[in-house]
């Protein structure tokens, strides 16, 4: 591989490395490979722009990534790290967070608590809030206030063009709409801000489920859940470990199956709501109240890095009947797989005033399945086996939800399935303008079907062309 011509980037304040080690770039995905011909940990915006500009001039493509937990595999190309850019600046009095592109939700929460606040934040505090958001951002609570995508008052982005530009309503409503669901393919957002939500406390749980007839349980949580309030938020986790030597006693051939439940109303009625479950769960099961920075600790999700690869689709309804072919498939299975079943609708079913790219808005439920795969299992083999489950479960899916795809899996988890043809379109004529030489290579593809070149093969620096002076920043901003 060329080496590529450092002196290109002009000015640029952060750290720059060549042909970095796959280990160092390492984030909380351990299941792929990255390996990009140059990494670049911007300070700034500004850095963001000169990093842009140097790949324009040796036409080669652009990877993003900050906390790594939606990477998937990369060979060569300039890779764009922005665990760098962490701010969290906290407005309490118009209640939003002014957010950089590195910071997780762990040091949103902190922040946003200080002043009795919460953000809509997923159940991993390790994940990067801007990330999260820009692919919809389905919290606890969203089934109460909607995507946290929804919540976006403006921010600041560098498209491959090279241009930093403030996006909001007002100023460049297409970017915004686009942003809002399908940011990843626009460019590099370097600063984000959103609502905040004055919340006194929650009450949260997870509750373990006594019957070991999964297809029971599941047809028990989908009625259940179906007549749950807005306030109220649940989810059915299903997982499923082999009988496998190198698995702790704890888990090994061990099936477990718990309910989370979230809820911001009174006691009384979320106490209800958790007996009318029935027989398949233990004696007197109890939601604890708490404050929304401790809601994460409920979902109690591996802190540190690991292996995993993912897929979801959303549904318009769960029948338990066709749901149980797919479940033994999942007990089958030679890896540990976990099926997860999402209480949808809600607020989350209603588009904002100003829409965003969100798909599958009318969908009452989001399935997903996750694999830990071994070092040795072909990705492809993992996601033929994921979607095998799903369709063995004859679940008609609305589509998929970028959010929830995890891993080397291109090949069957589409990023064009979790939009609308009209969406799609729309989203083309968008990017087209702003990214004229396709540089951009976002984690799950392009929305044209196409696959980069650095995803699927070596992307080496090709000679430069004449491209603007990256030490000129050309800017549209307002903020």
């Amino acid at each position: 591989m060329r080496q590529p011509d450092l002196s290109l980037i002009r000015r640029f304040s952060g750290p720059i490395t060549a042909a970095p080690a796959d280990d160092a770039l390492q984030g909380m995905q351990t299941a792929v490979k990255i390996r990009p011909a140059l990494a670049v940990d911007p300070l700034d915006s500004y850095d963001v722009v000169r990093a842009v500009h140097h790949a324009a001039a040796q036409r080669t493509p652009v990877a993003v990534s900050s906390t790594g937990h939606g990477a998937t595999s990369l060979n060569g190309g300039l890779l764009i790290r922005t665990h760098r850019m962490s701010h969290v600046t906290v407005d309490p009095h118009t209640r939003t967070a002014d957010i950089g592109a590195g910071a997780t939700w762990g040091q949103v929460i902190e922040a946003a608590a200080q002043h009795g606040l919460a953000p809509l934040s997923g159940t991993a505090t390790t994940v990067g809030a801007v990330g999260y958001t820009l692919g919809g951002g389905i919290s606890p609570l969203s089934r109460a206030f909607g995507y946290a995508a929804d919540h976006v008052v403006d921010l600041d982005i560098v498209t491959p063009d090279g241009r930093l530009r403030y996006v909001s309503a007002d100023d460049d409503p297409d970017l915004f709409w686009a942003a809002r669901g399908a940011g990843a393919h626009l460019g590099v957002v370097t600063r984000m801000k959103c609502r905040l939500f004055h919340i006194d406390r929650v009450l949260a749980g997870a509750i373990s489920i006594t019957v070991n007839d999964w297809a029971a349980v599941t047809d028990r949580f989908v009625t259940w859940s179906a007549d749950l309030p807005e306030r109220t938020g649940a989810l059915l986790s299903l997982k499923s470990f082999p009988d496998l030597p190198n698995l702790p006693d704890a888990i090994r051939g061990k099936r477990t199956a718990t309910i989370y439940v979230t809820s911001i109303g009174a006691e009384s009625d979320a106490a209800d709501q958790v007996r009318a479950l029935g027989g398949i769960v233990r004696e007197s099961p109890r939601l604890t109240p708490m404050p929304p920075a401790d809601l994460a600790a409920v979902f109690n999700e591996p802190a540190g890095p690991h292996a995993f690869q993912g897929d979801a689709i959303a549904v318009s309804d769960v029948n338990a009947e066709p749901l149980a072919a797919g479940l033994g498939s999942l007990v089958n299975s030679a890896r540990p797989q976990f099926l997860f079943i999402h209480r949808l609708g809600g607020a989350m079913s209603r588009e904002p005033d100003q829409g965003t790219a969100i798909g599958n808005r009318a969908a009452e439920y989001l399935v997903r399945i996750v694999t830990s795969p071994a070092p040795t299992d072909d990705p492809t083999a993992v996601a033929i086996e994921q979607d095998d489950v799903l369709r063995s479960m004859s679940i008609e899916p609305t589509g998929r939800v970028p959010n929830f795809l995890f891993g080397d899996n291109l090949g069957v988890a589409r990023v064009t399935d979790c939009y609308t043809a009209e969406d799609l379109r729309r989203l083309g004529r968008i990017t087209a303008p702003v990214d004229p030489d396709s540089l951009l290579m976002p984690a799950r593809g392009r929305l044209d079907g196409a696959a980069t070149a650095a995803r699927t093969e070596d992307s080496q620096y090709r000679e430069p062309r004449g491209h603007q002076d990256p030490g000129t920043c050309e800017v549209n901003s307002h903020g």
